[in-house]
């Protein structure tokens, strides 16, 4: 026994330290805050640097320059990573239109990717900007986290139900080694995945080894590993003949799960730290232990079985679970979801609404079998225990679509993270032959915002303004022209305090400066609020 608990210590140590290798802090789902030059600007010499500023730390993963003659550049090696990525240009740079595409990974493992345009000296026609869709790729690595979440949750669970309700039923031993080891392929395949996702490769590229490089250097790295740990060590468990040597590598396994699952995505991502990675740790836990009872209860309840032992463990504990699973959940939906606005029905709010409904559902089923059903089957009652093994199933089957909608999740940014990129200014370069500006819109929604604008010739030089007029319409929404004289300050900029916008779309900007008596001159551009 001795020995067992030193191997144990070690094994679980080592665990412990791989995953916390690669690990680092965590924020927020990143968000592009703005970038420098503008998109669209039009510049009177070649930049020697791009910028692009982000909410949080990214790493840069695919940086690479269209040049406007076609050429495409390879910049990754000259961008430096964090809040704010500063790439460097190459000299020599030809007059025209050039197209910046970027693609980086946020710290809670998630890629984000888009294309800014600038030109020298004047617009020409550039490559085209490809707009993102769902690819292969997303679709499969969707697939393999549903797969690896069930081989979790039911294959790692079934092995703790059957430590706390001894012993294991023996359909129910032989799914958790099939799910098990299913797993542990399912594990590495994932990491892959992200890695071809964070990249935007297509499906071929997972012969390489960039993927798995790229995917192993995300915050889903420590993940991958951890959840692959966990179910070694529920295999262990399986393998051993004495009772406290399996609680001891099933605990193992349940506390490597919690801490694997805490260390990437949305929900461990959000501030505070102590707080939702101790939120998702429980979270996680308690859904292990409450979906991992179902199979092995279901087995149990056929006719000619000995149920009663193992229902009364759980039902002893089950409660606890129940109320571990229900606050740990509230506190991260509030942090996610942050302040009611209409945010709330993004794709993530859609996702974790029909979730909640779900586990509503979930949970009024779990109340029935325990409060009504499950003391009808201790007392002896036929009927009860075959309702109670079909209610079960049931459980069973909106547990696997809950694990669907959260492997979804992957691919929505969160309410709070989008807040986020709404409260920055929304930039915009407008242009023409006579007249530039540089337009700031702050915050970047409906509402009351401030417009701040700066003025240019078309040659790049100063242009003086006797007055400057802003005009947003909306044909769309059929709102006319809203006017509004713009006020110069101290630095040289024309300001607009608290011009309400009251409706989320594309609206269409003029800009018109008066720079004498007899000349006016105008630019026109669009943005669009949320």
């Amino acid at each position: 026994m001795v020995q067992f608990l030193g191997r144990m210590r070690l094994l679980l140590l080592v665990a412990m330290l791989a995953l916390s290798g690669n690990a680092t802090p965590a924020m927020a789902h990143a968000v592009l805050l703005g970038s420098s030059p503008l998109d669209g600007a039009v510049l009177p010499t070649e930049p020697l640097f791009f910028t692009l500023n982000f909410n949080e730390a990214v790493s840069p993963l695919v940086i690479d320059l269209v040049a406007p003659d076609g050429q495409r550049l390879d910049l990754l090696a000259e961008t430096t990573s964090g809040q704010k990525l500063t790439i460097q240009l190459p000299h020599g740079l030809a007059p025209g239109t050039s197209v910046l595409n970027w693609r980086v990974v946020s710290i809670d493992g998630h890629p984000i990717g888009g294309a800014s345009l600038f030109s020298v000296g004047f617009v020409t026609g550039a490559a085209p900007v490809a707009e993102p869709s769902a690819t292969p790729v997303q679709a499969l690595f969707w697939v393999s986290k549903l797969v690896l979440f069930v081989t979790l949750f039911v294959g790692l669970g079934g092995v703790l139900f059957g430590v706390v309700a001894w012993p294991q039923p023996m359909i129910s031993r032989r799914m958790s080694w099939g799910l098990l080891a299913l797993g542990g392929v399912c594990a590495p395949l994932c990491l892959g995945l992200q890695g071809l996702d964070a990249l935007g490769a297509p499906l071929a590229a997972l012969a390489s080894a960039q993927p798995w490089i790229t995917g192993w250097s995300t915050s889903f790295g420590p993940t991958a590993l951890g959840v692959w740990l966990a179910l070694g060590f529920a295999a262990l468990s399986l393998r051993q003949s004495r009772l406290g040597h399996k609680r001891l590598l099933i605990a193992a396994g349940l506390v490597l799960a919690a801490m694997a699952l805490a260390m990437s995505g949305h929900a461990g991502a959000a501030e505070p730290q102590w707080l939702t990675r101790l939120a998702v740790g429980i979270h996680i836990a308690c859904v292990i232990f409450w979906v991992g009872a179902l199979a092995p209860l279901v087995e149990l309840l056929a006719p000619q079985q000995g149920p009663e032992q193992a229902l009364r463990r759980f039902s002893a504990i089950i409660p606890w679970a129940i109320a571990g699973l229900v606050g740990s959940g509230a506190i991260l939906t509030v942090i996610q979801l942050g302040p009611p606005s209409s945010l709330w029905l993004a794709p993530y709010g859609i996702i974790l609404a029909a979730k909640l409904a779900l586990v509503a559902g979930l949970l009024g089923l779990g109340l029935w079998n325990r409060f009504r059903l499950t003391q009808q089957t201790l007392a002896g009652e036929p009927v009860s225990r075959r309702q109670l093994r079909q209610t079960t199933s049931i459980e069973l089957v909106v547990v696997l679509l809950i694990l669907a909608l959260v492997a979804g999740w992957r691919f929505t940014p969160p309410p709070r993270a989008l807040a986020e990129q709404l409260a920055a200014p929304l930039e915009l370069h407008l242009h023409s032959d006579m007249i530039m500006a540089n337009m700031s819109v702050t915050p970047a929604r409906v509402g009351s915002v401030s417009i701040t604008i700066w003025l240019t010739d078309g040659a790049f030089g100063p242009l003086t303004a006797q007055n400057v007029m802003v005009s947003l319409a909306s044909k769309a929404l059929g709102i006319q022209a809203i006017t509004r004289e713009a006020n110069q300050a101290d630095d040289g900029s024309w300001q607009i305090k608290a011009l309400v916008l009251p409706q989320p779309g594309i609206w269409e900007v003029t800009v018109e400066a008066r720079v004498s008596r007899y000349e006016l001159l105008a630019i026109s551009g669009e943005i669009e609020l949320n």
